[in-house]
């Protein structure tokens, strides 16, 4: 009896340390819910964010944007043979910190900069390279749209519920807009005359923002996130996010809805240009300017996103995530995630997803934590545009840093 009890305690030991090593907790801050489900007194965790993408423009373009004088012709040839009908491009900079106060409290920095814009690929593609190749032609596009935006808020997260089902956190702060710049139109078109002499342009419902100096206004900001855990596998997420109402200081729109001529005036994107009001004839600034309004009140482009998050066993999960930017109207977006943790500290999730914005998006995050308290985390999206750019429509990155006492 004493040598079967000796052998049954023998093997309850070892699996028990078996389970032991094969058991990992998920308390992850960037790649987990542990920096708001423990909410601990003076924590701190600090992320920048960072994406562009289009469903039309390759990051080659995006590269000679931002280094190159001009555009590689094997990037403006891929460009050119796309089929689609529309150019949607988005891109954003986010940087967001957060400190626990107390049990319930916290204090929250986040600074945004933010560009998307929406036309038919044939306006777009003279935006790009300008009205030169369009000589004799009248190109034009319904719908258009512009938005370069730089915000700062500062507010208070509040840990407003957290029981064994639901788990609800607000974020409220005061928003400053420090940077504006924004079109619209009805419909636009630009026609070129045969020798480039000048260019007619017609607009309906045109609007642009003036440019000013200081502040340009200020508001509210607000994120809101609800978890809901169907069960101890099964958990779905809803956040609102960047929701924003601004109140504009000085802040005048030029409305255009007439049809303008202009002489010697030719639009190249990676150069330097002057305004088109100085090259429009005197008589009709006079009259562009009685269009000029002031406008007292902004929306921002805000984020909805929802998420269904199940948990395989003790290491591995999978999620499925939409999410919509602008009611759908600058973004829309979808990825399937799995995620793996090798120990303790160390856990990679891999994403693949479409978006109007992005096209095919495919992301690799890692977190790791050193002695239990600080955590380090890095995101890289479409690594393969590093060998692909032409053929790749986004890229970004992601890096974020947690302190947990």
């Amino acid at each position: 009896m004493k040598t079967r009890y000796k052998t049954l305690t023998g093997l309850l030991l070892i699996v028990q340390l078996v389970c032991a090593q094969n058991t990992v907790d998920n308390d992850f801050s960037f790649l987990g819910t542990s920096f708001d489900d423990s909410w601990k007194v003076n924590s701190f965790k600090i992320e920048t964010d960072a994406l562009v993408g289009s469903n039309s423009i390759n990051t080659q373009m995006f590269s000679d944007v931002l280094f190159g004088s001009t555009f590689t012709p094997s990037a403006k040839a891929t460009f050119l043979d796309l089929q689609s009908n529309k150019v949607n491009t988005y891109g954003f900079v986010r940087t967001r910190a957060e400190y626990k106060v107390s049990k319930t409290v916290a204090i929250y920095l986040k600074q945004t900069e933010q560009l998307g814009f929406s036309v038919d690929k044939n306006f777009g593609s003279l935006l790009v390279w300008g009205n030169s190749p369009f000589k004799g032609e009248e190109v034009s596009s319904p719908s258009l749209s512009y938005l370069n935006a730089s915000t700062l808020s500062i507010g208070a997260s509040l840990n407003h519920l957290s029981s064994e089902k639901w788990k609800i956190k607000g974020s409220y702060g005061i928003n400053v807009l420090n940077h504006l710049s924004q079109v619209s139109a009805n419909t636009l078109s630009i026609y070129t005359s045969p020798n480039g002499d000048y260019i007619d342009v017609e607009a309906s419902n045109l609007s642009l923002s003036q440019e000013g100096k200081g502040i340009v206004g200020v508001g509210f900001d607000a994120d809101f996130e609800v978890r809901y855990f169907i069960d101890s596998v099964n958990t779905i997420s809803i956040k609102a996010l960047d929701f924003n109402f601004n109140f504009l200081i000085n802040q005048d729109y030029l409305y255009v809805d007439t049809s303008l001529r202009y002489t010697g005036y030719t639009y190249k994107v990676l150069e330097n240009r002057g305004s088109i009001l100085d090259e429009t004839d005197s008589t009709i600034r006079s009259e562009l300017e009685k269009g000029t309004k002031r406008k007292n009140y902004l929306v921002l482009p805000s984020r909805l996103q929802l998420a269904w998050m199940h948990k395989m066993d003790e290491a591995n999960d999978l999620a499925l995530r939409v999410e919509s930017i602008s009611i759908g109207n600058l973004a829309v977006y979808g990825e399937v995630r799995y995620g793996h943790q090798f120990s303790k500290n160390l856990k990679l999730v891999s994403s693949l997803g479409f978006g109007n914005f992005t096209g095919l998006l495919w992301s690799e995050d890692l977190e790791f934590k050193a002695k239990e308290k600080y955590s380090l985390f890095i995101s890289l999206r479409n690594m393969n545009s590093l060998l692909m750019a032409e053929k790749v429509k986004s890229y970004g990155f992601a890096l974020g840093a947690a302190l947990n006492i």
